[in-house]
């Protein structure tokens, strides 16, 4: 007996395929990214995020380094040497370190007990006024500011002074603390004889 015919309905269905769209150029599949992709910006990520921190610590330590530099250098070293009985050689630490921090409570306690209030006056006045201790000759000199100066806490000791203006010859010398006025005279430059006793100024209270 012959088998019917059969018909192309009959067939097995195919297995179906999934289709895989593929991306042209610009187009988004909505295909998750790589793994390797990810790691990379979530390395940029962290790498970014160290810099910021570091940008912020360097600009930290930047604007608050001559703060501790007065608290945690300039007070211990002004505390050794008023100890030690040394006034003169505390007081470049005590004047920079109150520049900084003009209200600390320690700075100001330090520099009322070792000094005395000094009134520096100049003839001519508007000259610069510089200082130093006597026993740092090589030491940077101090501007303590323009003349007249009233009632500047000076520490009790012995000083190099060095007073500078404009058209008139420098005045240099050495001075301690001998009455609540100095004084200094500044003569003009090219102004008498070339031999004269005080080629770099007149101080009254000064020696050489």
């Amino acid at each position: 007996m012959n088998e019917p015919a059969k018909s192309a309905l009959d067939q097995p269905a195919a297995t179906a395929v999934p289709i895989v769209p593929v991306a042209g150029p610009g187009e988004d599949t909505g295909a998750t990214p790589f793994p390797r992709a990810r790691a990379l910006a979530s390395a940029g990520v962290a790498l970014a995020l160290l810099l910021a921190v570091a940008l912020a610590l360097a600009w930290y330590r930047k604007h608050t380094a001559p703060a501790r530099w007065a608290k945690e250098v300039a007070l211990p070293e002004a505390t050794r040497l008023v100890n030690a009985g040394n006034y003169s050689a505390a007081f470049p630490y005590l004047y920079r370190a109150q520049q900084i921090l003009p209200r600390d409570p320690a700075l100001n306690t330090i520099r009322r007990e070792i000094s005395l209030p000094t009134s520096i006056v100049t003839s001519p006045s508007g000259a610069d006024v510089y200082a130093k201790p006597y026993s740092s000759p090589d030491s940077e000199w101090i501007l303590i500011g323009q003349s007249p100066i009233k009632d500047l806490l000076l520490p009790l000791g012995y000083y190099r002074w060095k007073i500078t203006k404009p058209g008139f010859r420098t005045v240099e010398g050495g001075a301690g603390y001998q009455s609540p006025t100095f004084e200094f005279i500044l003569d003009r430059e090219g102004s008498g004889p070339s031999d004269m006793s005080y080629p770099t100024g007149r101080c009254p209270i000064c020696s050489s």
